[in-house]
């Protein structure tokens, strides 16, 4: 079972350093089950194969319970950065599936809280 969601920085404070910031927050989160990496976005001209995006995260859930910590874990980090979190959710494995409303009721929560004006 899992549920994968995209966390996209925006803003003017969106940049290595408050990924980086943000991905050591979701390490110590302690989560169970919970995967982060840094999208991977295809290769521009000159590049040797597929690079991190610079402002994206894909983190992977266990549990509809691991989303809601996830949430709480992204309201502190929110309050002490001035950094944007738009949320998309990507993808829920078929033993999740009959969770789907829920959890989409979460990202939506979650673009709300996370990412005004966009």
């Amino acid at each position: 079972m899992s549920i994968e969601l995209e966390l996209r920085l925006a803003g003017e404070d969106a940049n290595e350093d408050t990924l980086s910031d943000l991905m050591d927050t979701l390490d110590r989160a302690n989560i169970d089950g919970l995967t982060v990496k840094r999208k991977e976005v295809p290769p521009a001209k000159g590049d040797m194969g597929f690079v991190p995006a610079p402002d994206t995260l894909i983190t992977i859930l266990q549990t509809v319970d691991d989303c809601k910590m996830l949430i709480e874990y992204l309201q502190t980090w929110y309050r002490y950065n001035h950094v944007m979190i738009c949320p998309k959710l990507q993808a829920i494995s078929e033993q999740l599936k009959d969770r789907h409303p829920q959890i989409q009721a979460m990202v939506e929560k979650m673009k709300a809280q996370f990412c005004k004006d966009k």
